[in-house]
């Protein structure tokens, strides 16, 4: 299995690094539409969303629209100190952001500012590969199912980002892996009825 994922990894991360500048932006744009326009997910106020590395879909333009619609925008931070576990702090607005980890764009941790789930909410998470039953391939270090896992119920909606070449039937699945309840690519909204603990 581990071997797998491996070799699955190494070749979504080549496919997905061949894309252009200008193919991310009007890929990420699609997806981010097709996002926008789910009414089961933009009837929440709150919103996790990830801030992309290289040629991951794009979601700074989607952050932006959040914060013009008056919603609660959080982006998830990785602590130095801690390594493996990551939180997520309000963003108010884009231009506070700093590079951190691997050079990914963060909010300040501010403790005020801490995530806390105490309402419905929404994650946009990463990926490098997503299957149709919601299960995620991400880098292998585990920090958004950690995340996840220490959330207390019900946590947030998750809904995975990718390329369309990025989902696949099936992947190999660990029984710590947290699957999406939804997958949005440039072309398909794929809601996922999963048993993750949050549906």
């Amino acid at each position: 299995m581990h071997a797998d994922k491996k070799e699955l990894r190494a070749a979504m991360l080549r496919q997905r690094s061949s894309l252009d500048p200008g193919e991310v932006n009007a890929k990420s744009a699609a997806v981010i539409e097709n996002f926008l326009s789910t009414k089961k997910l933009m009837q929440h106020t709150c919103f996790l969303v990830y801030l992309p590395i290289k040629s991951e879909v794009d979601t700074k333009p989607l952050l932006r629209e959040l914060l013009q619609q008056g919603r609660e925008v959080y982006a998830p931070y990785c602590d130095p100190h801690r390594p493996g576990r990551m939180e997520f702090y309000r963003v108010q607005d884009l231009s506070c952001l700093r590079p951190g980890f691997c050079n990914i764009y963060e909010p300040e941790p501010k403790q005020e500012n801490i995530f806390e789930n105490h309402a419905p909410s929404v994650a946009v998470v990463p990926g490098v590969a997503f299957d149709e039953s919601g299960y995620r391939l991400g880098f292998g270090q585990g920090f958004y199912d950690r995340y996840f896992s220490l959330l207390s119920d019900p946590g947030p909606l998750l809904a995975g980002f990718a390329y369309d070449f990025q989902v696949v039937e099936r992947l190999p699945a660990d029984p710590w892996d947290i699957p999406m309840h939804f997958i949005f690519t440039e072309t398909r909204t794929i809601e996922v009825f999963t048993q993750n603990k949050s549906s």
